[in-house]
């Protein structure tokens, strides 16, 4: 494995892992970009927001994860819910004027 990582989770330190090992086992994490990691040939462990070739990857990843998402169910319970609410102020309308036109 010419590009090794390692990394630490739960204070224990994982690898060898390649990179895109490396980055699925960040996406798993909430604070990727807390969690240390170190390349081999690089001086020390530094955090992975840190390392601008990690955080560049991590934050494509993220888009493309946000793009993937389907947006049109909360549309459609938006509508829903904008129709319902119509049509219950519609009718309280309806009623009052019922109860207009019978008590006076």
């Amino acid at each position: 494995m010419t590009d090794s990582w390692y990394y630490t989770r739960d204070g224990q330190q994982l690898g060898p892992v390649s990179r895109a090992q490396l980055v699925a086992a960040l996406r798993q994490s909430p604070y990727w970009h807390q969690e240390y990691v170190w390349k081999t040939g690089t001086p020390a462990w530094e955090q992975a927001g840190s390392i601008e070739e990690l955080s560049a990857e991590m934050a494509q990843s993220h888009l493309e994860a946000l793009a993937r998402l389907d947006h049109s169910s909360p549309a459609k319970a938006s509508v829903l819910v904008t129709i319902l609410t119509y049509a219950g102020l519609a009718l309280l309308g309806m009623l009052s004027a019922v109860a207009y036109y019978l008590l006076f």
